[in-house]
């Protein structure tokens, strides 16, 4: 039945199916009531945040469900090495399956650099246990809930960046003029899509180099 394992987390471990789909089987089982959000997050189905869609229920308890799996691999892993343009681009559509969930009073929990993957064409947002609804807290305010999901990914996108600056030959007070100049952008009303795009003009800048990706920062060193 299992193709192979894929990982664990607190709250359970994955496996690849044969099928090309992905189990993931609690270590406590939830709440049969819990099956009435996950049923509904399905209204929100999107390409970008893959939510489950068949559940192994027994004595009234979530053991398992199965959703797609994502393609590529973490963006911790992978999104060095891709054209930052199209990082860009990318991530536009991203924010537009955000937006979709997020007009349905959907709050995004446990969201980080270990639940998301790209494989140069798509971001896919994985393990979404921890979402829930805010029909009644937030019911009229669509744009706070938007705003709060959003921001997830800008840190994520934030602490790649950092990361990857870290690796290389710069000095220790290089990067940290670096990371303070990120920093301020966190902040800023604009999207991912936007912010890594400043991003790529600051390290332009500073480094006096032509950025096309992160990957090729890793050799360069302040002229």
């Amino acid at each position: 039945m299992y193709k192979k394992f894929l990982g664990e987390g607190i709250y359970g471990k994955c496996y690849e199916l044969k099928s090309g789909e992905v189990l993931k089987i609690f270590k406590i089982p939830r709440d049969i009531d819990d099956l009435k959000k996950y049923k509904r997050f399905l209204e929100y189905k999107n390409d970008s945040v893959l939510f489950p869609y068949r559940f192994n229920i027994e004595k009234r308890h979530i053991k398992s469900y199965i959703c797609a799996k994502a393609p590529g691999d973490k963006i911790y892993n992978s999104l060095a090495q891709y054209d930052i343009f199209n990082i860009s681009k990318h991530l536009f559509k991203l924010e537009r399956d955000i937006g979709f969930i997020s007009n349905g009073n959907i709050i995004m929990y446990d969201n980080h650099s270990e639940n998301m993957f790209y494989d140069g064409v798509k971001f896919s947002v994985i393990d979404v246990d921890e979402y829930d609804f805010y029909d009644y807290v937030y019911k009229h305010d669509l744009a706070y809930v938007y705003d709060r999901n959003m921001s997830k990914i800008e840190t994520c996108m934030y602490e790649i960046f950092c990361n990857e600056i870290s690796k290389t030959e710069l000095s220790n007070n290089d990067k940290h003029v670096i990371y303070d100049q990120f920093k301020k952008y966190i902040f800023w009303d604009c999207n991912p899509s936007s912010q890594i795009l400043i991003y790529k003009n600051i390290l332009e800048k500073f480094l006096n180099e032509n950025i096309t990706s992160l990957d090729s920062v890793k050799v360069l060193t302040k002229r």
